[in-house]
């Protein structure tokens, strides 16, 4: 990808060069307290993956081709996380990244949503991450211990299959209000089917 193309992020982090400290510019960044303690030492590439993958104007963002988890994955690979040359993968603690489940990280994900600034864009981020762990949910087996249990299980999962629709129809409207009738958007709104929810599960897994 080109300058071009990232030009229109609200913290423009790919102008400041490898090796150079993304936050001795970004003063923006630097008066939270979780970008500038941040303790490992991978900081910059996590603050640009965090960039990458959480504001709105990312390319990675506006790839209607891919879906929520290789979205991310590309932010990763773009920000300056390595994948194992042999399998492809990368490291189990840029995964932990990914799916958000790095406490640290998440919370420097919050901060950057509040620079941001844009809450139709911050009930996307929550929404769209919700849907999927509903998704999730939804695809472990039904408890078969007793008639008692595979009731129970039925009924929950019948509850969470109609939250995760409100969430869906909640997520059409947002992402219209803030792309309008872009067509790629369009798509990005239309591609989930029964069959992209189950390609992302089984990726995610």
């Amino acid at each position: 990808m080109d300058d071009k193309e990232f030009s229109r992020l609200r913290i423009p982090v790919h102008t400041v060069d490898r090796g150079q400290d993304i936050l001795h510019k970004f003063k923006e960044l630097a008066q939270f307290e979780e970008f500038s303690q941040y303790p490992n030492g991978d900081r910059n590439n996590v603050i640009r993956y965090v960039v990458y993958a959480y504001d709105p104007e990312s390319p990675f963002v506006k790839n209607s081709t891919l879906d929520l988890i290789k979205r991310r994955e590309a932010a990763a690979e773009s920000a300056g996380f390595e994948r194992n040359k042999k399998t492809g993968k990368f490291a189990d603690s840029t995964y932990s990244i990914i799916n958000m489940e790095s406490e640290p990280v998440n919370n420097m994900v919050l901060c950057y949503l509040k620079v941001i600034h844009n809450y139709t864009w911050v009930q996307i981020t929550t929404d769209e991450q919700l849907f999927w762990e509903y998704t999730k949910l939804l695809n472990q087996p039904l408890s078969n211990d007793d008639e008692k249990k595979l009731m129970e299980s039925a009924n929950i999962k019948g509850k969470l299959r109609l939250e995760r629709n409100l969430i869906k129809q909640d997520l059409d409207g947002y992402y219209k209000k803030l792309y309008g009738d872009n067509a790629d958007f369009q798509e990005k709104i239309e591609r989930v089917t029964p069959e992209t929810i189950y390609k992302h599960f089984t990726k995610v897994s």
